[in-house]
């Protein structure tokens, strides 16, 4: 079993801290660790994520690591961020992203009811500490980059879903169909679940959808990528406020 430090204090951090006791391993200091978590929960500005708290942590913890430790990180980071954290941490450093999929106040139910688990890794050597680590589950390994960009992915796809059944509950208002019984009637396909988020609302509002639809956004246009899609999601769901707001006005 693993010493492991997690580095956070919010609501990532303190459910790793209890699932992995809960596995067996010991939670411990830096200084004692072989291996350590950054479980840093990126603040959320504006809709968009600041990760200073994560490359402060970064720059502290450093020089208090002992020698072959292994670090991973899952904060809610911007893909190609995890190669500028390598090279603060310096040459040699063990290093894995692991993308978290924890709902808030249900982090610790949905990590150990987690069947399969992400881990981007360039080093395949590292492969038997982290199948030793998390024992209890299927571990997919990838690069680190894809590991970064399946964070992005599902958000942007849960993203979609929202502004995708608030236009078909725009349609339905128009010709006298009831929302709610098509919501029923979608999560009791197989293809797409009782979990799917198809509540009508007034749309995600600087939240991790919003902040990862951001990073892609700019990704998207430091790299001259036409991401239609993405961006006619972000603009029905700030047309979505507009529309509720002025409902309610007229009410």
């Amino acid at each position: 079993m693993s010493k492991i430090a997690i580095i956070g204090t919010e609501h990532m951090a303190q459910s790793f801290s209890y699932c992995m006791e809960r596995m067996g391993h010991t939670i411990v200091g830096l200084e004692e660790c072989d291996v350590c978590w950054i479980a840093i929960d990126t603040p959320i500005k504006d809709g968009r994520g600041d990760t200073q708290p994560v490359f402060e942590a970064v720059e502290k913890i450093k020089y208090k690591l002992n020698d072959n430790v292994l670090v991973l990180c899952s904060s809610q980071i911007p893909v190609g961020t995890s190669r500028e954290l390598i090279k603060i941490l310096g040459d040699g450093v063990k290093y894995a992203y692991i993308p978290e999929h924890m709902r808030m106040g249900r982090g610790i139910f949905d990590f150990m009811n987690l069947k399969e688990i992400t881990v981007g890794v360039d080093d395949s050597k590292l492969n038997h500490i982290l199948l030793e680590l998390f024992s209890d589950k299927t571990v997919f390994f990838t690069n680190i980059e894809t590991a970064e960009m399946i964070k992005h992915a599902t958000n942007a796809y849960f993203a979609t879903t929202v502004s995708f059944i608030n236009d078909i509950s725009d349609i339905c208002e128009k010709v006298g169909a009831n929302i709610e019984d098509i919501t029923h009637a979608l999560r009791s396909d197989w293809r797409i679940g009782k979990e799917a988020y198809l509540d009508v609302s007034v749309g995600f509002r600087g939240g991790h959808f919003d902040r990862d639809l951001n990073y892609l956004q700019q990704i998207s246009k430091d790299k001259a990528i036409d991401i239609r899609i993405l961006d006619a999601v972000m603009e029905k769901n700030h047309k979505r406020r507009d529309t509720i707001v002025n409902k309610l006005i007229n009410i």
